[in-house]
């Protein structure tokens, strides 16, 4: 499989996450350029008169390699202090759309998650045998005669239309 620059990547991940929340009845407004501040997309629900009854800021990542680094260790820190972190840095309101693209062929549909960043950060503290780690893992296994672990998204994260209507 071709493998897409950072770019590319970004780019495909918030295409398809405009493509998901439009069809799960969701108007989107797409800020378009490097380093958007705090959000990527605007998805707005309306009710039959069109007036909105919500409005989502998703911050949208994308990856190739079954994973995003989304809290990077900081100098000094634990992976739980550097991943606490992070989590005070997200807006409030926010979530975040994971669209994973490894393994995926080219016509197929790339893996689609949401979570809030509190459940996220929770979940980066866990992996790793509770030692945490910055990078959200897909689903990583690890068996080593010091380290084991089986670190996994949460199947409640996968993208729905229940799901994106109750986040």
């Amino acid at each position: 499989m071709t493998k897409m620059s950072k770019r590319q990547c970004e780019i495909s991940a918030e295409a398809y996450a405009t493509h998901l929340l439009a069809r799960c009845g969701y108007d989107v407004f797409v800020q378009y350029g490097a380093n958007q501040p705090k959000y990527d997309l605007v998805a707005v629900k309306n009710d039959t008169d069109g007036k909105p009854i919500r409005t989502l800021f998703v911050s949208v990542k994308g990856g190739q390699t079954g994973g995003w680094m989304l809290a990077t260790k900081k100098s000094g820190l634990t992976y739980h202090e550097s991943i606490q972190a992070w989590k005070q840095k997200q807006s409030t309101g926010i979530i975040f759309m994971l669209i994973e693209f490894k393994d995926v062929p080219v016509g197929s549909l790339p893996r689609a998650y949401i979570a809030k960043p509190d459940k996220i950060a929770k979940h980066l503290c866990s992996q790793f045998g509770r030692r945490g780690w910055g990078a959200l893992v897909e689903d990583s296994q690890r068996e080593h005669p010091h380290s084991q672990h089986h670190d996994k998204i949460p199947c409640s994260w996968k993208f729905t239309q229940e799901r994106i209507d109750k986040i």
